[in-house]
Formats: structure tokens, C-alpha cells, sequence
């Protein structure tokens, strides 16, 4: 049975591979050799990528990666190898850029339009949690005294510079503490803000908290 490796590797049946090509007892060799070797599974991708960007044909497109009219196949693999490698290196690179960036924005103070503004009755009086403190697990909510009959808590959780709550329930039952799940809410670390509104009377309440970095990407 035909078999690859990466010293009898051809550069001119991968061509052919990514043609569809070769000979079945060869393809299938070529088919367990990617398998097993991811790096030449990408260079064989980026040839597809090739392909199909610029609608080469197969002659077409060892052409395109012919270097030097005298250039050997290894040569030629290579200098793909390399190009693959350059590719994942800035994608990579950006990938972080970016997600560092949307971290940080996690932490930055931006809390909604209407926090903080009296439009409402500001009198509605909640014991935990206390601003900015910084929780890992759950998050204990405790008011003064229970709510009355008939009235509604209405419970909303902000990311600090989104405007639309990401966390919305009520609660109509005379409770004067509840308990929000971290891992349920799915809440990322960072900086989010809260508000507690009666239904009936519009008293409110408003704070913020954090909710701990598992790791410090700083």
C-alpha cells in the first residue's frame, strides 16, 4: 500500500491531491498522511485557498507556485510552509489584539444612560450587595424589608457600557433577598451594574459589582 512521508512527500501530488489527482491507492495514502501531520494539512488548505481565490487550474496553478524555473519541490513546500505559517502568526496575533481589547473594555466604567439619574424615587433601600465589590461565585441581593403584596421587584443587570440589560427577571412573591448565579447568568469577568425597581411605587435602587478574572491577561 502506497504510503507518504515527509521525506517522500512530492510537492506535485499535494498539488494534485487538492485536484483531486491522483490515483485512488495514492489519494487515500495522501488522505492518512494530512491526517496525521496538521501542518501539511494547512499548506494543503492554503493550496484549496489558492484555488479558489484565483480560479486556477491545475496547470494553472503550479505555475502560480513555481518560484524559480529550477526550483526544487522542497523549495516549493517550503515557501508555502512559510506562507501558512505567516498567515496563522497574524491571524493569531489579531485574534489576541482583539481579545484583549474586548477584556479590558469589560473593566472600563461605562454604566448605562440613566444610571444614577432621579426619575425616578431613588428610596428603595438594598443592603447587598455593596458597590464595586468584587464576587467570584454568586451574588447575594438583600433589601431592607420584603416586598409588599401585590408588587412586583423587577431585577436588571447591565455590562458596564451596554445599554440593554443582559440579566432580566421579576419577582412577585414578598421576598427581601435572592441569590444571582455567576456561572448561570454566564456573567465574564468584569464590571457590571444593577437595578432593583418596585412595579407599583417606582422606588429603585442602583450599584455595581465585579465579578473576578479567573486570570490576569494584563
Amino acid at each position: 500500500m502506497e504510503r507518504y512521508t515527509e521525506q517522500s512527500l512530492v510537492f506535485d501530488d499535494l498539488i494534485n491531491f487538492v485536484y483531486n489527482n491522483l490515483p485512488n491507492e495514492k489519494l487515500d495514502a495522501m488522505e492518512q498522511f494530512l491526517q496525521q501531520h496538521d501542518v501539511y494539512a494547512d499548506i494543503a488548505d492554503n493550496l484549496i485557498d489558492i484555488k479558489n481565490d484565483h480560479q486556477f487550474s491545475l496547470s494553472g496553478i503550479k505555475q502560480f507556485l513555481a518560484i524559480k524555473s529550477n526550483a526544487s519541490h522542497a523549495t516549493k513546500l517550503e515557501t508555502i510552509f512559510f506562507e501558512v505559517l505567516e498567515k496563522k502568526y497574524n491571524t493569531m496575533k489579531q485574534g489576541v489584539d482583539d481579545f484583549k481589547r474586548e477584556i479590558k473594555s469589560w473593566f472600563l466604567p461605562a454604566p448605562p444612560l440613566e444610571y444614577e439619574v432621579a426619575l425616578m424615587s431613588n428610596n428603595l433601600i438594598v443592603l447587598k450587595p455593596i458597590n464595586e465589590t468584587s464576587y467570584e461565585k454568586s451574588i447575594l441581593f438583600e433589601l431592607e424589608k420584603p416586598i409588599e403584596e401585590n408588587d412586583e421587584l423587577i431585577v436588571h443587570i447591565f455590562e458596564s457600557g451596554n445599554e440593554q440589560p443582559i440579566v432580566e427577571f421579576t419577582f412577585s412573591e414578598p421576598i427581601h433577598q435572592f441569590t444571582l448565579d455567576i456561572e448561570e447568568q454566564q456573567l465574564h469577568p468584569g464590571l457590571f451594574y444593577w437595578r432593583l425597581q418596585l412595579a407599583q411605587s417606582g422606588k429603585k435602587a442602583e450599584g455595581s459589582f465585579y465579578v473576578k478574572a479567573v486570570f490576569d491577561v494584563f
